[in-house]
């Protein structure tokens, strides 16, 4: 009896073992079609499967053009038919404020932070940004954080969803902005992030899955590079403070 039982166990301990090696495997070939992630399938900017042109300027070899309101320096990402990008817009909107809700808010600026010495070279606009480009302004508006779909073929806006409104906590680094981090997908879920203006996810038709606020970061909104590890870390890391 216990022979059996254990050939039972081993058997189906293999087919398991099998389906997600099979399911795993189905993915990472799926990747090498897209461009699921920040530099691509390999994360070495290189896309094997694709054969894109090797000569464009503003019209030769340019399919469409679509405006996109706001700025961000994230990677596009692609699934399918699908892109994905996200965005910041300055609504010039100030929030209208109680005296408790100011006090929250510059209590979620974090911790005092040092002096910074020298200045950077000048941002776009003239300003100069604090230490090695870092420093700049803190925004007293209301930006919304946005994430959008456009159909690869044509361009067309598909889906567009605003994560989250609020008033920045910090300035950021010249060389960037508010929608800097990159989007991740696994095919089925989309991943954003806007720093400690949260993490989200979207299945890849635009419905939220679920939302976190991460609270203030200390030394600012991260680069353009979104992975699920960093996702996963992210969140382990805010609910064990």
């Amino acid at each position: 009896m216990m022979k059996s039982l254990s050939l039972v166990g081993f058997v189906l301990g293999s087919c398991l073992c099998f389906a997600f090696t099979a399911t795993a495997a189905d993915l990472a070939t799926e990747q090498l079609d897209n461009w699921h992630h920040w530099r691509g399938p390999l994360a070495n900017g290189v896309a094997p499967n694709a054969k894109p042109p090797l000569n464009w300027d503003a019209d030769t070899n340019i399919k469409w053009k679509t405006e996109i309101t706001g700025s961000g320096t994230s990677t596009p990402i692609i699934w399918g038919d699908k892109i994905f990008l996200t965005t910041a817009i300055d609504t010039k909107l100030k929030p209208q404020q109680s005296e408790t809700e100011a006090a929250e808010l510059k209590a979620d600026d974090g911790p005092p932070q040092p002096p910074r010495t020298g200045k950077g070279p000048p941002r776009r606009g003239g300003k100069r940004g604090g230490f090695r480009g870092f420093g700049g302004n803190k925004p007293e508006t209301i930006f919304q954080f946005m994430v959008l779909c456009l159909d690869r073929k044509s361009g067309d806006i598909l889906w567009k969803q605003i994560a989250t409104e609020a008033v920045p906590h910090e300035g950021h680094h010249r060389d960037h902005g508010y929608a800097s981090g990159s989007a991740t997908t696994d095919g089925q879920s989309l991943f954003v992030t806007f720093g400690s203006r949260g993490i989200y996810s979207y299945d890849l038709d635009g419905n939220l899955q679920w939302g976190r606020d991460l609270g203030g970061f200390s030394y600012g909104v991260p680069s353009k590079r979104t992975t699920y590890r960093y996702l996963f870390e992210a969140l382990v890391a805010s609910a064990t403070e």
